[in-house]
């Protein structure tokens, strides 16, 4: 299977430049007062749209349809009052760059938007298997630097500077996946439909690491099966237990180790296992 997950960095980016627009729309609609009022309600705003529209787009890239209203209530009670933290952080931090570095008082806001993408990433994680918070929020972070740069370079345009770091966010939340994991997955969902389908099939990505990766037809699995074929809620476990990649199959009844290159089956999902530095091979 070729690599898709560009595929993912590309989802999450257009997701976060998004949730970027919309604050920036959702900021001029509420023309906040005074100025630690606006820097407060900017900062918070694009925080949680941003990582809620990631949020989102990683359930659309699971396969799964309609809203994830649990993950992002989850990522909402991380990001408005973090964000709303990091805004009245960016007001403040005016201050310390004018009065003690010698730089504009509007240089604050980097601290502002770098403390608002770490926070976006460190929600965000919750519902990314296996990304680890403390990767997803200097990815987060970095999306953050970015954004306020752009911003700055683009003439202090604040809704372009907005959707730029929600896109710069999503883009790095995706890549520091893929430079920190040691195993993944990539897998494949076959049609189950009779006869000619003009359906693509779509080639997905999930990182192996301390959580295990479910497969089944139940809400709160990683890998989805398909509706209507009888597979249970839970048909399949993949584990990483110390250098061992182990499979529990409920379908097939079976146990077994994989390893790098190792290909199977479980219900209409094929999938493939891969190592970044992998210490045996599977044909």
């Amino acid at each position: 299977m070729r690599n898709m997950h560009q595929s993912k960095w590309v989802r999450f980016g257009l997701a976060g430049g998004a949730g970027g627009l919309l604050a920036g729309m959702a900021y001029h609609l509420l023309e906040p007062r005074g100025a630690a009022l606006t820097w407060i309600v900017g900062v918070c705003l694009v925080c949680v749209m941003a990582a809620g529209a990631i949020v989102w787009a990683q359930h659309r890239y699971q396969g799964r349809a309609g809203l994830p209203w649990g993950p992002l209530a989850r990522c909402a009670a991380v990001t408005l009052p973090g964000g709303a933290l990091a805004g009245f952080i960016a007001y403040h931090s005016g201050f310390f760059t004018s009065g003690v570095l010698g730089l504009g008082s509007d240089y604050g806001r980097f601290f502002g938007w770098v403390i608002a993408g770490a926070l976006a990433g460190w929600a965000v994680a919750a519902s990314v298997p296996n990304l680890k918070r403390g990767h997803a929020a200097l990815g987060g972070a970095a999306g953050g630097l970015a954004g306020c740069s752009v911003m700055y370079l683009l003439g202090h345009s604040l809704v372009a500077g907005l959707a730029v770091q929600g896109l710069a966010i999503g883009v790095c939340v995706a890549l520091v996946e893929v430079v920190f994991r040691k195993a993944w997955l990539e897998y494949e969902a076959l049609p189950v439909s009779e006869g000619v389908t003009l359906r693509k099939r779509v080639r997905r990505v999930v990182a192996l690491g301390d959580k295990p990766i479910v497969f089944g037809a139940g809400r709160a699995v990683d890998i989805v099966l398909a509706d209507g074929m009888g597979y249970p809620e839970e048909a399949a476990r993949l584990e990483v237990r110390g250098a061992r990649i182990v499979l529990e199959d409920r379908i097939n009844r079976l146990s077994r180790d994989l390893q790098n290159g190792s290909r199977g089956q479980v219900g209409n999902v094929e999938y493939l296992v891969r190592e970044s530095l992998p210490t045996a091979s599977a044909p």
